[in-house]
């Protein structure tokens, strides 16, 4: 009950904050062409770039993806994105962001301890920016388990926590 508790108390806080979360097209451009400019994005793409050759035709998800901005720049490299919330208001923003760029993603609406299975090991890249840290163990190792389970055999995990060192923040 705790646990449950908590999680709707954060689904909650998180619901409000996206919400507030006003930002139109010219704005949705600037943050895109921050993020494929950013240090993040670079050392990102040059690890996939390494294991793959190019971004075209895989398969990437993000986990508690909120708008999704990483998974905008991959989208344009030309992978198939499938964005993974518990937060229907995060989900509609990013709807509006993959429209105002100009690509598409699947949506699904999932708290992550209930993906559906038939999607485990059926991507190139899994991925999440600010996830893991809200969780404490053993709930954190079951996520970090959840972004290995979503991968085929040769795939890769980026697992992005922010802290007082992490320049983007």
């Amino acid at each position: 009950y705790l646990v449950s508790k908590m999680q709707k108390d954060a689904k909650d806080i998180w619901d409000s904050f996206w919400k507030k979360y006003k930002f139109g097209a010219k704005e949705d451009e600037q943050i895109i062409r921050q993020e494929a400019s950013s240090i993040r994005w670079k050392k990102i793409e040059e690890r996939i770039v390494y294991r793959y050759g190019s971004l075209k035709g895989l398969d990437v998800v993000e986990i508690g993806s909120g708008r999704g901005e990483v998974s905008v720049v991959i989208a344009q490299k030309g992978a198939s994105i499938t964005l993974i919330d518990y937060s229907e208001v995060a989900l509609d923003k990013a709807k509006a962001l993959f429209k105002n760029i100009g690509v598409e993603a699947r949506f699904i609406n999932s708290d992550i301890e209930d993906i559906p299975r038939n999607l485990y090991g059926s991507f190139d890249i899994s991925m999440s920016f600010g996830l893991v840290e809200h969780f404490t163990y053993p709930l954190r190792r079951d996520v970090v388990k959840i972004h290995a389970d979503l991968i085929k055999p040769d795939g890769i995990s980026f697992i992005g926590v922010p802290n007082a060192y992490c320049l983007p923040y």
